[in-house]
C-alpha cells in the first residue's frame, strides 16, 4: 500500500486512475495463470478501491475564496432562447468545492440552477455569488424573431398634394423592436417610398398595408382635395353685338380635382373691349374677337378669348368678280351680311352650306374659293342662319400644258388603219381640238402616215411599234407644244405556215421540233395561231398542240406531217428508225443446257424493243461472262450469236445492248473425254502390298467426267486390279520387279504408270517384309510387358492391408486400364461410358486410374489372348482387354475418326472442342 499515491490534494481522479489499472492488471494475471489468482486477492482489491472512493473527497474540503463562472464573454444571445450558466468555485488551496451559488442579472431573469432568460435587448450583467466570493460577466441580448408588426401615421387626413410619414414597427415576443428586414408596402394608392413616406394620388379613404413574410398590419387615411392650383376659363365663349354672357371660371388643386370657388377668394375681371363685371357678366359692344382675363387673391391668373358677333341677320349676298373665268384659276367669292341694325360684314361659312355643281371649295385668305374644273356656266349657293344666296360664273378652259395624240386603238392589225387626232389639255383636263403638223420617227413610215391637220390616218404593213409625233404653237402662250404617240402594228391573217425537219431522219428515242412559224400576207410573222396536225393522215392536233409542235415519234418508216390553220399548210417527210433497246429477248429458253467445248455450242438470236415498242434485231452486244464459264461470239446472220462453254457449272451470263439487259442462265456439262489423270500411292513397293490408284478423266477444259467403271480398263504387270469406290482401283502385288507398269484406257485414251515392287518372304504368304518384322518385333514386346505386370501384382498383393481400391475392368480386379492421356483430357469422366458397341472411343471406364499406369495394364491384357491374324478381331480383343475402344488405322487415339468396339464393328466418331464424344456412324 505504500505504492499508492497521496491523496490529500483532493484528486479522486489521480487516485483512482492508479488503483483501477492495477485491479484490472491484477484479474488479467490471473486469468493468465489459468484463474489459480486466489479470489480473497480479488475481493482485497476491490475493497481498498471502494475505500479510497469514499475517504478522499471528504479530506479536501475548504472555504470558498473565489468563484468563476464558466461562460466567458464575448457571449451573445437571442431574446427568444436561454442560456445555462455555470460557475466553479475554489479555495485557498485552489481545490473545487460544491457550493450553492446565487445567481442574479441586470435585466431579465436567471434561476438559482443558472438559467437565463432575457427580456429587452442590450448589455446584461450576469453575476454569481457564493458566501463572501462573487464575480460576474456581460453579455449582449439581441432582438429575437420577429412576432408582431405594427404600423403608425403622424396625420389621419392629408390633401392630395401632401405626404404622410408612415412608421412601421417590427418587434419579437418579448416586445423588442427587429432591426434590418426588408419590408413591402402594399398602399391601395399612390406609393410608399423606401423610408416610409406615401404620396397619395386620389381623393378618398386609402388603405396602407405593409407585411414581412406573414405578418402584416394595416391603416386608413382619409384623402382630401388639396390647394387652388389652377384656375380654368370656359372656352369658345361667342355673344351678339349688343348683348350678354356670364363667365363662370373653375378651380382646380395639383391633382385635377374641382375646388369651389370660395377657395379662391376675390375674383378680378378684366376685357380688351366691351363691358364686364365682377361677377364675370361680359356684354359687347363691338364685332370682333376680344380677350377677357380673370386673376384670383392668391396669385392664379387666366385668359380667354371671345367672339363678339353681329346682330340678327336681315339680308345674305355673295359677290364674285364679274367676268369669265379661266378654269386653271381660283375664283375668289365673298359672303355679305347685314344685320338689323345695319351692320354689314364679311362672313366665313362652313363648306359644308355651300352647294355646287362642280369643282371644289376651300377657305381662301379672305374669302372662300371656288376652284372650277369643267368648262361651262355654274351656279354657286350658300345657306346662313335661315337665308339663302346664288351666283353664276362662266368658266372657259384654262391655258394649255400638254399636247395630246388621241386614238380609238394604238394596237392595230397589218391589215387596218389607226386614226389620230390631235387635242391640247389644261390643268383641270379640259380638252379642245386643235391643228397642227405631222410626222413618223422612222422613214419607213412616212408613207404610211396621211396628214389632215386636226387628224391623221396612219396605215402600217409591218409589224412593230412606230412612232407618230405632232406639234402645234399656242399663240395665247406663245409656247410650242408636242407628242408622240407608239402604234403597235401586229401581224394581220394567216397565210403561211413553215415547218422545220423536212427530211431528217431521227430515232424513235429522239423527239424533232418542227418549230412552225407563221406568217401574214405582208410577211410579218404570226405569234401564236392554233394549227391543226396529222401524221400520215391521222389526226394528231392534241399531241402537237400540248408540245408545242414537237414530234415525238414512236413508229419506224417514213412519215408524212401536215400542219394546217384557215386556208394555210405546210407539210414535211421524217425517217424515223428504232430507239436504243429498253429489253432484250432471246430465240432460245432461258435455262439452258450445253456441253464443254466445240461439240455443246449452241445458235441463238437477240431481239429488243425501244421505248415505243418497235422490235429489231440486235448487232451490237456486249456481256459479262464468269472467269473461264463460256464466251460468247457474233453468228454469220444479224442478230445472231453463238454461245460456248467451257468450265463446267450453273452460271448467269449477263447480256447488254443500249440500256436493256438480259440474265442468261447457262447450265454447262463436262465435254468429251480429253485426258486420264491417274496417281498412284507410292512408286515402290513391296510383294503382298496393295496399290491404291486415283483415277479421274478431264475433257479439253479441265471438266472432271464421271466415268462408269465397266467402261474404264485397268491392268497391271504386278497383279490383278480391282474397283474399290468411284474413281478408286486397288492393285495387288502379287510379283516382285522393277519397272512394272499399271495401264488404264477409257475411250481412245491411254494412261500409265510405273513403280517397282521388292519382293518377299514365302512369296508374300505372311504378308510384306515390313509386316513380318514389325509382328515380331510386337511379340518381343509383349513378352517384356508380361513379366513386368506379373512383378506388380505381386507388389499389389503386398499393399492390400492398406485399403487401396482398384476399379475392375472387364472382370480382372488385378488390372486397371486407361487412355491415351491425350484422350483423358479429351472427355469428363463422369461421361465415360463402357468399351461396348456405343461406347466413345479412347474413354476409360468410372473408376479407372490415371493414364500413366495404364499402358503395361493394357499390354498385359492384350497377351491373355492370342493375336488374331484379322485387324478386325485383334482389335475388338484389345477393346475386350481394356476397356477403351481402339483406334482403326489412319486415326490418332483419343481424337475424331474410325473406331473399333468389342465386337469389331467399326464406327465413326467425332470429338468437339469440349471433349464431348458423337458418333456419326
Amino acid at each position: 500500500m505504500s505504492d499508492f499515491p497521496s491523496c490529500k490534494e483532493g484528486n479522486f481522479s489521480a487516485s483512482t486512475s492508479f488503483v483501477m489499472p492495477h485491479l484490472v492488471a491484477l484479474v488479467e494475471m490471473s486469468f493468465a495463470k489459468k484463474h489459480r489468482v486466489l479470489p480473497t486477492t480479488i475481493v482485497v482489491f476491490l475493497l481498498l478501491s471502494t475505500l479510497i472512493t469514499v475517504v478522499i473527497p471528504s479530506t479536501s474540503a475548504g472555504t470558498v475564496d473565489r468563484i468563476e463562472i464558466d461562460q466567458q464573454p464575448p457571449i451573445m444571445l437571442s431574446a427568444d432562447s436561454q442560456m445555462q450558466f455555470t460557475a466553479t468555485m475554489y479555495d485557498s488551496s485552489n481545490n473545487t468545492l460544491s457550493e450553492i451559488v446565487e445567481w442574479s442579472a441586470t435585466n431579465g431573469s436567471i434561476d438559482g440552477a443558472g438559467l437565463f432568460t432575457p427580456w429587452a435587448t442590450g448589455n446584461v450583467s450576469i453575476s454569481a455569488n457564493s458566501g463572501v466570493a462573487s464575480t460576474f460577466v456581460n453579455i449582449s441580448v439581441e432582438a429575437g424573431w420577429p412576432s408582431s408588426l405594427t404600423i403608425e401615421s403622424n396625420q389621419s387626413e392629408i390633401g392630395v398634394d401632401s405626404t404622410a410619414q408612415l412608421t412601421a414597427l417590427l418587434v419579437d415576443a418579448r416586445g423588442n423592436e427587429v432591426q434590418g428586414h426588408a419590408l413591402t408596402w402594399s398602399p391601395s394608392q399612390g406609393t410608399v417610398n423606401e423610408t416610409g413616406v406615401w404620396f397619395p394620388a386620389s381623393v378618398g379613404v386609402a388603405s396602407i398595408e405593409v407585411h414581412w413574410g406573414e405578418l402584416s398590419a394595416t391603416m386608413n387615411i382619409t384623402v382630401i382635395t388639396g390647394q387652388p392650383a389652377n384656375l380654368i376659363l370656359p372656352t369658345g365663349l361667342s355673344v351678339r353685338y349688343g348683348q350678354s354672357i356670364t363667365i363662370v371660371p373653375e378651380i382646380y388643386d395639383s391633382h385635377g380635382n374641382l375646388l369651389s370657388l370660395e377657395d379662391a377668394g376675390s375674383l378680378q375681371w378684366a376685357a380688351d373691349s366691351g363691358v364686364i363685371s365682377q361677377t364675370g357678366s361680359f356684354t359687347g359692344n363691338a364685332v370682333g374677337i376680344w380677350n377677357i382675363s380673370c386673376s384670383t387673391a392668391n396669385g392664379l391668373f387666366a385668359t380667354v378669348e371671345i367672339s363678339v358677333i353681329s346682330a340678327a341677320i336681315e339680308s345674305l349676298e355673295l359677290v364674285a368678280e364679274n367676268r369669265v373665268f379661266r378654269a386653271d384659276e381660283a375664283v375668289e367669292i365673298r359672303v355679305i351680311r347685314s344685320d338689323v341694325y345695319g351692320n354689314v360684314e364679311d362672313i366665313s361659312t362652313p363648306l359644308s352650306n355651300w352647294s355646287y355643281q362642280s369643282g371644289a371649295l376651300r377657305y381662301g385668305e379672305n374669302a372662300t374659293e371656288w376652284l372650277p374644273t369643267v368648262v361651262g356656266n355654274w351656279t354657286l349657293s350658300v345657306v346662313s342662319e335661315g337665308f339663302t344666296a346664288s351666283i353664276t360664273i362662266e368658266v372657259v378652259h384654262g391655258y394649255a400644258i400638254e399636247l395630246l395624240l388621241v386614238t380609238e386603238n394604238q394596237r392595230v392589225s397589218a391589215d387596218d388603219d389607226a386614226v389620230i387626232h390631235m387635242q391640247a389639255r389644261d390643268i383641270r383636263n379640259n380638252r379642245w381640238i386643235v391643228t397642227g403638223t405631222w410626222e413618223a420617227e422612222n422613214s419607213l413610215a412616212e408613207s404610211w402616215l396621211a396628214s389632215f391637220g386636226t387628224w391623221a390616218n396612219f396605215a402600217a404593213t409591218k409589224t412593230g411599234e412606230w412612232q407618230i409625233t405632232g406639234s402645234w404653237f399656242d399663240e395665247e402662250q406663245q409656247q410650242i407644244f408636242s407628242a408622240t404617240v407608239t402604234i403597235e402594228v401586229y401581224a394581220g391573217e394567216l397565210s403561211t405556215i413553215i415547218l422545220q425537219g423536212d427530211g431528217a431522219t431521227v430515232s424513235a428515242d429522239e423527239v424533232l421540233d418542227l418549230a412552225p412559224t407563221m406568217f401574214d400576207s405582208d410577211g410579218n410573222q404570226i405569234g401564236t395561231v392554233l394549227l391543226n396536225w396529222t401524221v400520215d393522215g391521222e389526226d394528231k392536233t392534241t399531241d402537237f398542240r400540248l408540245h408545242r409542235g414537237v414530234y415525238y415519234p414512236y413508229s419506224v418508216g417514213l412519215h408524212e406531217i401536215r400542219a394546217q390553220a384557215a386556208s394555210a399548210y405546210a407539210s414535211v417527210m421524217i425517217q424515223v428508225t428504232h430507239g436504243q433497246a429498253r429489253t432484250l429477248s432471246i430465240s432460245v429458253a432461258n435455262n439452258l443446257s450445253i456441253n464443254s467445248g466445240e461439240e455443246g455450242e449452241i445458235t441463238f438470236t437477240v431481239y429488243a424493243q425501244d421505248l415505243s415498242g418497235n422490235s429489231f434485231l440486235v448487232d451490237e452486244l456486249t456481256w459479262d461472262i464468269p472467269e473461264y464459264a463460256g464466251e460468247i461470239r457474233a453468228g454469220g446472220d444479224s442478230g445472231e450469236w453463238i454461245l460456248s462453254g467451257k468450265k463446267a457449272g450453273d452460271w448467269r451470263f449477263t447480256l447488254y445492248s443500249g440500256d436493256a439487259q438480259f440474265d442468261l442462265l447457262v447450265k454447262v456439262n463436262a465435254g468429251l473425254a480429253a485426258r486420264i489423270e491417274v496417281v498412284i500411292s507410292s512408286d515402290y513397293y513391296h510383294q503382298g502390298d496393295e496399290m491404291i490408284l486415283d483415277v479421274r478423266v478431264y475433257d479439253s477444259f479441265n471438266n472432271s467426267l464421271k466415268v462408269i467403271p465397266s467402261d474404264m480398263t485397268v491392268s497391271s504387270t504386278a497383279g490383278p486390279a480391282s474397283h474399290v469406290s468411284e474413281g478408286s482401283w486397288k492393285v495387288m502385288m502379287d510379283t516382285g520387279g522393277s519397272d512394272h507398269a499399271v495401264t488404264v484406257r477409257y475411250d481412245e485414251l491411254t494412261e500409265q504408270k510405273f513403280f517397282d515392287v521388292q519382293g518377299a518372304l514365302l512369296g508374300g504368304a505372311l504378308g510384306s517384309s515390313d509386316a513380318v518384322v514389325l509382328g515380331g518385333t510386337m511379340f518381343m514386346a509383349l513378352i517384356l510387358i508380361f513379366l513386368v505386370l506379373a512383378i506388380r501384382r505381386g507388389r499389389r498383393d503386398e499393399n492390400a492391408t492398406e485399403g487401396e481400391k482398384h476399379s475392375p475392368i472387364l472382370g480382372d480386379s488385378t488390372l486397371s486400364s486407361q487412355p491415351p492421356a491425350s484422350t483423358v483430357s479429351a472427355q469428363p469422366q463422369e461421361n465415360q461410358p463402357e468399351a461396348t458397341e456405343t461406347s466413345q472411343p479412347g474413354q476409360p471406364q468410372s473408376g479407372s486410374t490415371s493414364p500413366a499406369s495404364t499402358s503395361l495394364d493394357t499390354a498385359s491384357a492384350a497377351l491373355e489372348t492370342p493375336a488374331p491374324a484379322d485387324p478386325a478381331k485383334e482389335a475388338a480383343q484389345r477393346a475386350k482387354a481394356t476397356g477403351v475402344m481402339v483406334a482403326a488405322e489412319g486415326t490418332t487415339q483419343g481424337q475424331s475418326g474410325w473406331y473399333y468396339d468389342t465386337t469389331g464393328t467399326l464406327t465413326n466418331w467425332e470429338v468437339d472442342a469440349e471433349g464431348r464424344w458423337n458418333r456419326i456412324q
